[in-house]
């Protein structure tokens, strides 16, 4: 009798490594290889030894009833390496079956088990491929784009990996390859530094092929005409009625990286109060000059704009509650261009969260580059920019921080 080191349990059991492991600790091991990569290798628990079991070990090792289900679903991947098993498509049958990947059949296909018929494409006939390529040319179509613009394939195996959050290192669970998601190169020796220059670059390479396409077809200006609308709506309702409500959180945020004391009551006392008056001034002169143009009562303009900032913050929390928050970055940025031109793009790279992550290693720094920067391509003509009703822009900057890099932070820190 041994004791097994994984449990300290007594057992008679003799690996084939000669490490002392009994069999349900075997087994579990197995299954949680299984569960957490999409290869699995079977290898002994212990950290020292190189061995490998085979699937005729294993089976050998787990020819009691008691384990057979879970042998099953550990070699369950392994089985299906092969091109020519194929499983149930009826999601409450488990059985499995084989094809002769040599030959082409046209006819349906069907499970021994649940008679379930279905048609497998990859062995069909090329007539057979096309006319269902054509049929199903709209759904093709959807999910080439989908997997184009949300998805990247592992540079080193090629399966498609979908990213739902955090940082751009990935790691392939079917290769273990790891690599940047913008610009797939191998994480080892990777400059993070020149990420951004990369993926900027397809992305605009991306756009000059959609341009040229619709300028082709003639659509260019259609979609142009289209776009205007949301255009100004973004510009005139996000851009210049959010802005004091961002530039006031944003300011609070960057009080909150403080940890002196002084700062601590300062930050709760005089700051609030005055970048909000600020703020408000600021809010009110512009929207002064709106009603003097077209002009409008300042009673009426505010209550019009009242109901403008509503209906954009509705509209915005939906698209945030439907995971659709790709909308509103898109529509803000290409407002930002049409309108401010190179102010725009200034403020675009501004606020765009891998700028921020790959050259803020000081963000206080940043943020004075940022207004540095701005004043500089608007000291000749900051009076006009006032008459043209555009200087709110300067401040937008929070807002599209705090949407975009740390809406969930700052709400933690602000309550109201």
């Amino acid at each position: 009798m041994k004791v097994c080191q994984i449990c300290y349990t007594n057992e008679s059991f003799i690996t084939p490594c000669n490490c002392q492991n009994c069999v349900p600790c075997l087994i579990n091991w197995f299954g949680i290889k299984n569960n957490e990569t999409q290869t699995i290798n079977f290898n002994c628990p212990n950290q020292h030894c190189s061995y490998n079991y085979s699937r005729q070990e294993l089976q050998n090792i787990c020819k009691y009833p008691l384990y057979e289900q879970q042998l099953s679903e550990i070699l369950l991947k392994e089985y299906l390496k092969n091109q020519d098993i194929r499983p149930c498509p009826n999601g409450r049958c488990r059985n499995f079956g084989f094809i002769d990947l040599n030959s082409r059949c046209d006819q349906l296909l069907q499970c021994t088990s649940c008679s379930t018929k279905w048609l497998d494409i990859s062995i069909s006939s090329q007539a057979v491929q096309l006319e269902y390529g054509f049929s199903n040319m709209y759904f093709n179509i959807k999910d080439f784009i989908y997997c184009f613009l949300f998805t990247n394939e592992c540079p080193q195996c090629g399966v498609q990996i979908q990213r739902n959050g955090g940082c751009q290192h990935m790691t392939c669970k079917a290769c273990q390859h790891q690599f940047c998601w913008y610009c797939k190169f191998r994480w080892n020796g990777h400059m993070l530094r020149l990420c951004s220059f990369s993926y900027a670059t397809k992305m605009g390479i991306f756009v000059y092929i959609l341009m040229s396409l619709l300028q082709t077809l003639g659509l260019l200006n259609t979609v142009l005409f289209l776009f205007s609308l949301p255009f100004k709506w973004f510009s005139f309702v996000i851009l210049a009625n959010s802005i004091p409500f961002g530039f006031v959180v944003g300011v609070v945020y960057f009080c909150y990286g403080f940890s002196h004391l002084y700062c601590q009551w300062y930050k709760k006392g005089t700051l609030e109060v005055t970048i909000s008056t600020v703020s408000l001034i600021i809010w009110y002169q512009l929207h002064s000059l709106i009603a003097d143009i077209f002009d409008l009562s300042i009673s009426i303009y505010i209550s019009a704009v009242m109901w403008e900032g509503i209906i954009a913050v509705v509209i915005v929390c939906y698209l945030f509650r439907q995971q659709l928050t790709w909308i509103v970055f898109p529509i803000s940025a290409m407002s930002l261009l049409y309108y401010f031109g190179l102010n725009g793009l200034c403020l675009l790279c501004w606020g765009l969260p891998i700028m921020k992550k790959q050259f803020a290693n000081n963000k206080y720094l940043f943020q004075c580059a940022g207004y540095l920067l701005f004043t500089i391509l608007n000291i000749f003509d900051l009076q006009e920019q006032i008459q043209q009703n555009k200087i709110s822009y300067i401040f937008s900057l929070n807002l599209v921080y705090i949407l975009y890099v740390e809406k969930s932070r700052i709400f933690d820190y602000i309550r109201f």
